[in-house]
């Protein structure tokens, strides 16, 4: 799933009525008065700014979401690249798998739903011109054995292309903070050409007409998208910051925005799973035994270099 900081989002925030500046500030002509109050959300802000850069140091999460299903555990590598477009297939440790949101229990169902969205591809193709190819993301648990990955390959047309998803080694992620239910729930149930415009709605309401951070959403709206999330991270706690934190509900923004660009889980990493049918192919040899784990360290070592899998006997 890709990161919500999409177009759908920004042409939904600015369209809230984000847009509209808030009352400029009165200019002070002498010193402030003596018995002046501060506010508690202004004597609070310092510390709440503070965690925020705390937590925002971590920086960006991936660019694409992969939801791991409870248990699954990846193959982990040192390298590869950054996860792709596509599209998210889930194998797991008891051989069933997991497409579309919809769990199935034999490889010959997956390869029939699988064969369904090549046909989408081809038609596409007709309309479009553009050649019909098929590209998964294989999220496979790092215990599920080679042969199964092999078997699933195999049953595959050659316009499908693979890419294994693997875990980066040694990378981490910050616990999360809490989410007020109706902004999880955005997260969890909202159907994916709905959750931007709910997060608009919801960040417009939190943000409660703080001029800084509203002309820090605009600028993103006309930025590149792939720098935007860093962006994000690294103005908001100043821009909160020079509202004084007064009029902006905290408890929805930061969560909200953690979840939109920050980093959630540990990175994931992906690499060109160059299974050849070809007989003139250099072959590589896995014992019979192997897993997905060690498939992950064999094309990590390959790159790009097609090659034919045998399992020995």
């Amino acid at each position: 799933m890709p990161r919500p900081l999409t177009a759908l989002f920004f042409v939904s925030f600015l369209a809230c009525g984000s847009g509209t500046s808030a009352p400029a500030a009165q200019t002070a002509t002498g010193p402030a008065p003596s018995d002046a109050k501060v506010s508690p959300a202004a004597a609070a802000c310092p510390e709440k700014v503070t965690a925020m850069r705390t937590l925002f140091a971590h920086g960006p999460g991936d660019a694409t979401i992969l939801n791991l299903p409870p248990g699954m555990e990846l193959p982990t590598t040192s390298g590869g690249e950054p996860v792709g477009d596509g599209l998210p297939v889930f194998v797991l440790a008891d051989g069933k798998c997991k497409f579309e949101e919809n769990m199935i229990a034999t490889a010959a169902e997956l390869q029939q739903a699988l064969a369904s969205e090549l046909d989408r591809a081809k038609q596409l193709s007709v309309n479009t011109g553009v050649p019909a190819r098929l590209s998964l993301s294989l999220v496979i648990d790092a215990r599920v054995p080679a042969s199964t990955i092999l078997a699933l390959a195999d049953g595959l047309p050659p316009e499908v292309t693979f890419f294994q998803i693997v875990q980066l080694a040694g990378d981490t992620a910050p616990p999360a903070p809490p989410a007020p239910p109706a902004v999880q729930k955005i997260f969890d149930e909202s159907p994916a050409d709905r959750r931007a415009v709910e997060l608009a709605k919801a960040l417009e309401k939190a943000i409660g007409g703080c001029k800084p951070v509203t002309e820090l959403f605009q600028k993103l709206a006309v930025m590149d998208p792939a720098s935007r999330g860093k962006t994000l991270l690294d103005g908001l706690p100043g821009a909160v910051e020079g509202c004084k934190c007064e009029g902006i509900d905290l408890d929805v923004l930061v969560p909200a925005v953690w979840q939109m660009t920050g980093k959630t889980s540990p990175a994931k990493r992906q690499f060109p799973l160059a299974l050849s049918r070809d007989a003139k192919a250099e072959q590589q040899r896995l014992p019979a035994n192997a897993t997905a784990a060690d498939l992950a360290r064999l094309v990590e070592a390959r790159g790009k270099t097609p090659f034919r899998l045998e399992l020995e006997k």
